[in-house]
């Protein structure tokens, strides 16, 4: 395989970061996970919506072995908190959870990113590009204003030789996840979608994401920078 690459990814102790992380490492790759309040082992452990404490961690993670190569901006939700929220309420804490989050990371993260060739990868989703997503208004917006924050970053990370794109996946399936749940559930809600929905029929797999990841990484994607890349079967056509 290429070189072994220092990769720091987000929202890695649970669901698609957690998968992502674990194939990449499958790879040869040395993944820094980084989570909050999950049970599942991390490498750092803090609030992403705390500055102080975030660049403090990973200064102390990556002061000692070198800078990174591929930053992955994972966290994030589309789940709404439990209890009773005002849409007020519902619409800070997705642009808390899906933006703050990125934005506090790519602030803290920016001393350590290898120049040139250092890639940043940003997690979004297709609800932020179609009106028939089905998502919580908040989480579109937010997730709306992440795109708008990645292509800033790209444009001013250019100067600096750091290309910064976007991954959009749609339905992501894998042992554990929520369409998983959700197929166990409801399996010809499922069988409906994929089939009247989704153009080519099939859910979006993890590794699909890791070779969208390690593409956008790599030597063959050198002036490719400021693009969001969708994966989902078609499902916004």
């Amino acid at each position: 395989m290429a070189e072994a690459k220092n990769i720091l990814i987000s929202g890695s102790s649970r669901g698609l970061g957690r998968e992502i992380s674990r194939i990449l490492t499958s790879l040869g790759h040395k993944v820094w996970t980084m989570g909050l309040s999950s049970p599942a082992e991390v490498d750092i452990r803090c609030d992403l919506l705390n500055l102080d404490l975030l660049k403090n961690e990973i200064h102390n993670c990556f002061d000692a072995i070198g800078p990174i190569d591929i930053l992955i901006c994972n966290a994030g939700t589309g789940k709404p908190p439990a209890g009773s929220y005002n849409s007020s309420e519902l619409e800070r804490y997705f642009l808390e959870k899906n933006l703050l989050t990125s934005q506090n990371l790519l602030f803290a993260a920016e001393p350590y990113l290898r120049s040139p060739g250092c890639s940043v990868i940003g997690i979004s989703s297709i609800a932020a590009l179609t009106d028939n997503s089905g998502a919580p208004e908040g989480y579109v917006k937010a997730k709306r204003l992440v795109n708008d924050l990645f292509a800033h970053k790209a444009l001013l990370f250019a100067e600096i030789g750091v290309r910064v794109n976007i991954i959009s996946p749609g339905n992501v399936f894998f042992e554990g996840s929520r369409w998983d749940e959700i197929r166990k559930e409801k399996p010809e809600f499922v069988k409906e979608l994929l089939s009247e929905r989704v153009p080519l029929h099939e859910f979006i797999s993890p590794i699909e994401i890791v070779d969208a990841i390690l593409f956008l990484s790599s030597k063959s994607a050198t002036n490719i920078t400021g693009t969001n890349l969708v994966i989902d079967g078609g499902q916004i056509l």
